[in-house]
């Protein structure tokens, strides 16, 4: 995941590509996509988008959608507010300072 500024939107570059790359564990579906991953008109700022299907944590599918493809459908996605969650909850968390873990 890319934090630098100049470069929002998109996971890694290749060949001067910009690609974003979604995780799944389902067989289908696109999963959610940050805002930050758009512009203003709710296009696609990358140039392409991988979606990686996995099983037990193995890839064994890569569907890949273009920006011009994916864009076609820019009319019909419907933004959502999401809460970022804290590094500090999270790390907090891991580290058992606050919540609880149950073992199953």
């Amino acid at each position: 995941v890319s934090t630098n500024k100049e470069h929002k939107g998109y996971d890694i570059v290749v060949d001067n590509e910009k690609i974003e790359v979604k995780c799944s564990s389902k067989h289908r579906g696109i999963p959610d996509c940050f805002g930050s991953e758009f512009d203003q008109n709710n296009n696609l700022i990358a140039d392409f988008l991988y979606i990686v299907r996995v099983n037990n944590l193995i890839p064994y599918e890569i569907q890949i959608l273009s920006r011009e493809e994916f864009n076609k459908y820019s009319n019909l996605h419907n933004k959502k507010t999401i809460i970022k969650i804290s590094s500090k909850l999270k790390t907090d968390l891991e580290k058992n300072k606050v919540g609880k873990a149950v073992r199953l």
